[in-house]
C-alpha cells in the first residue's frame, strides 16, 4: 500500500497535468473562435425563407426584405417594398450571377441562392 503523501503527491501531479491541458485547449478554442469569426466576417445570418414569390408590381414587407437582400449584396435598389423595375433588373442581375433563370421573379431557386453564404457582390467605382 502507497504512503499518504505519495496520494497527495499523485494528486496534485494530476491537477497540476489537468490544468495544462485545460490552458492549451482553452488558448486553442479562443484561437478557433477567432478564426470562424473571421471566417463569417461579411456574412449576412441567414433568416427563414419566405414561401412566397414576388414579382413585378408587388408590394410589401417580403419586397422590402429581398431588397434590403439585394442591397447587402451589393446591388443599387432603393429599398422601398414596391417591386418595381429597379428592383426587376437587379434581381435578373443576381440570378444571372447565380446560374439561373433570369425571369426577375423571386421564386423558390432564387430565394435559395439568396441565402446562400455568398460574400457581397462589391460595385465597382
Amino acid at each position: 500500500m502507497s504512503a499518504p503523501g505519495e496520494a497527495v503527491i499523485t494528486g496534485v501531479a494530476l491537477l497540476l497535468i489537468g490544468f495544462g491541458v485545460w490552458v492549451i485547449y482553452r488558448h486553442r478554442l479562443e484561437r478557433l473562435r477567432e478564426r470562424a469569426a473571421s471566417a463569417l466576417a461579411g456574412y449576412r445570418p441567414v433568416a427563414p425563407l419566405p414561401l412566397v414569390t414576388l414579382r413585378l408590381g408587388m408590394t410589401g414587407p417580403h419586397v422590402r426584405y429581398w431588397q434590403e437582400h439585394l442591397r447587402w449584396l451589393g446591388y443599387a435598389v432603393q429599398v422601398d417594398g414596391a417591386f418595381g423595375a429597379e428592383t426587376l433588373r437587379a434581381t435578373q442581375a443576381f440570378q444571372r450571377r447565380c446560374g439561373l433563370a433570369d425571369d426577375g421573379m423571386v421564386g423558390p431557386a432564387t430565394w435559395l441562392f439568396g441565402h446562400a453564404p455568398l460574400r457581397p457582390h462589391r460595385r465597382k467605382g
